[in-house]
Formats: C-alpha cells, sequence, structure tokens
C-alpha cells in the first residue's frame, strides 16, 4: 500500500469501531479537520454527508456541503466542502468509502487582491 490509501490495519480498525458504535446515537459531530502544514493528512470512512445553510457577511443564504470521516484512532472529523475538494471528486463519493486527504499548501490566487487557497491531494478506496 501507498501512503495515500489506508492500510488493511487501518481498514480492520475502522471495521471494529463501526460494530462498537451501532445502535448508539447518531447525532455526534466531529471536529473540523482544518490543517496548518503542508503534509497533514487525514484517512477513514465517510460515515456522514449532510448540506447545512451558511450566510455570506451581506446576509445571503448559501448552501454547504460536509462530510464526516471516522479515523482508524476512532475520532470523528467534519471536511467542509472548498473548491478545490469539489474538483477532486471526494464529494461525490458514498457514505462508506474509505478515503484519504492529504494537504499539500496553500497557492497564491491568480487574482490579484483574492486571498490564497488551500490544496489539497485526494485518494478514494471502495468501502465495504
Amino acid at each position: 500500500m501507498t501512503e495515500n490509501t489506508l492500510s488493511e490495519e487501518d481498514v480492520k480498525r475502522l471495521g471494529e469501531l463501526e460494530q462498537q458504535s451501532a445502535g448508539t446515537d447518531t447525532r455526534e459531530r466531529g471536529e473540523r479537520w482544518d490543517p496548518k502544514m503542508p503534509g497533514e493528512a487525514l484517512k477513514g470512512k465517510i460515515v456522514t454527508k449532510r448540506e447545512v445553510v451558511g450566510y455570506t457577511k451581506a446576509g445571503k443564504r448559501v448552501p454547504n456541503k460536509l462530510m464526516e470521516i471516522r479515523a482508524p484512532d476512532g475520532k470523528l472529523w467534519t471536511v467542509w466542502e472548498t473548491e478545490v475538494l469539489k474538483s477532486s471528486g471526494i464529494f461525490k463519493e458514498p457514505v462508506g468509502s474509505l478515503v484519504y486527504i492529504k494537504y499539500l499548501g496553500d497557492v497564491p490566487s491568480k487574482h490579484p487582491g483574492h486571498n490564497p487557497y488551500k490544496n489539497f491531494q485526494t485518494a478514494v478506496a471502495s468501502g465495504g
């Protein structure tokens, strides 16, 4: 296996966690995954996907997508959809998919006066 995939041990641990949590409260919410240093990575199983309504500074309603990922250590993380992650296709993956997301660092905007954006590398393995 490459570093971009889950090891057999990771998959086994996720299966154990899934069995342990069967029938438990599903209202648990993950901690926001907000990497700061290039190279930080998150791997695990997509356990929920949902859309929430947010508001811009001007008060405009905007839909935001998020998914919650259970890491092999049992921690639940929330990942918000960004344009980079949206274009990677990872948000199209179904619940149960095993995913890997690596933060590559900030990329300067091509548009003067705009903020840099966070760049990611992603990989997906079929769940089951």
